[in-house]
């Protein structure tokens, strides 16, 4: 297997853009932008994910953001508010943020 043809996965489970794991995240894409790797995909359901936009640029086309977003609207959540859990408005700005 060349490493042009690795694939690599970043999930959700360990949420790579919050917290301390952030800067965890941004020295992989560092790293990951000095290889040729095939595809890079980085699944979040983080707004800071935007704090990585010069890394994900220095990947350009092998890396993927994967963006979970459950709703359009904030209103799923007037009843409970999931502690820790991103607002639906900032994911969004930040899922227009990386599509620009």
């Amino acid at each position: 297997l060349h490493v042009s043809q690795l694939k690599v996965f970043m999930s959700s489970v360990t949420e790579p853009c919050a917290g301390p794991a952030l800067a965890v995240t941004r020295e992989c894409l560092r790293i990951f932008a000095r290889y040729p790797i095939g595809r890079l995909v980085l699944q979040t359901r983080s707004p800071r994910v935007v704090e990585l936009l010069p890394e994900l640029k220095a990947l350009g086309s092998r890396v993927l953001v994967s963006f979970t977003v459950e709703s359009d609207s904030d209103a799923i959540w007037r009843e409970v508010e999931p502690p820790m859990l991103p607002r639906l408005r900032d994911r969004r700005k930040a899922v227009a943020l990386l599509y620009a």
